[in-house]
């Protein structure tokens, strides 16, 4: 893999950092495009997107340090080790989603509708980021037999068996997600439905890839179910009671008049 993408001069280019700047750069373009949809100001977009990265970068990475605890303990310094991955996805929508309420409260701002905006766009983000983590050599699979198989780079050193390339995997499901989210924006049925239906599908995903992942480079709860399934059947279960919850509220409400609510 390629840690590492190149260096100018003494200063090392990291891919995972890479992509995320990139992933930061195409977000940000997109949630101008996608604010007048929602009847969000382009200005209100520029405050809290530069909000909503900083929240979730440093959620991302709390979450992560506490599901290591034992590791980071031993290397304080690492916690700031951000470029070489480590990220929570759980981590990252708790920062983003508390920061983009808080703002949304403070500028008078439909917060749902927000949350709406921001909700394809995050599937996208998270695409782009899987392909640093391929690069990184991080989130690979268990070992399997098929022709695709990988080896990656241990933390100690060595290399895995063939294994699943679980984060191009998550590239592609992330990506049609957006995709979906992006073309069904326009058809929702009350404010909040985006980022509830975002919630929900991308928590299958990831329930679905753990079993990929677990044991290897997903952490195991209890009898074979990683962390990471467990927070995303809980998420599930909330999205789709509050969808259920929206449509039955919305009933024949336009989703102008839902912004109006929102």
């Amino acid at each position: 893999m390629f840690p590492v993408l190149f260096k100018v001069g003494p200063v090392a280019i990291h891919s995972y950092g890479l992509m995320a700047a990139i992933a930061v750069l195409i977000g940000y373009h997109l949630a101008l495009r996608n604010c007048r949809r929602f009847g969000i100001s382009p200005r209100a977009i520029e405050v809290v997107a530069l909000l909503v990265v900083v929240g979730g970068l440093v959620g991302a990475r709390m979450v992560f340090v506490l599901e290591n605890a034992s590791y980071y303990f031993r290397h304080p310094l690492e916690v700031l080790y951000t470029w070489r991955g480590g990220l929570s996805w759980h981590g990252a929508l708790l920062g983003g989603t508390i920061v983009a309420f808080a703002y949304a409260k403070r500028a008078k701002i439909p917060t749902l509708d927000l949350l709406d905006c921001f909700a394809p766009i995050a599937a996208l983000g998270l695409a782009i980021g899987r392909i640093g983590c391929f690069l990184n050599g991080c989130c690979y699979g268990v070992p399997t037999d098929l022709p695709w198989g990988i080896r990656f780079r241990t933390p100690e050193g060595g290399l895995t068996p063939p294994s699943h390339p679980a984060q191009l995997y998550a590239f592609l499901g992330n990506f049609l997600l957006f995709i979906g989210l992006w073309r069904w924006q326009d058809r929702r049925k009350f404010s909040g439905h985006v980022f509830l239906a975002y919630l929900a599908w991308y928590s299958v995903l990831r329930g679905a890839l753990e079993w990929i992942r677990r044991g290897v480079t997903a952490p195991l709860a209890i009898d074979g179910v990683t962390w990471g399934q467990v927070v995303s059947a809980v998420i599930l279960a909330v999205a789709l009671f509050l969808i259920h919850k929206g449509k039955a509220k919305a009933g024949g409400v336009s989703k102008g008049d839902a912004r109006k609510e929102g």
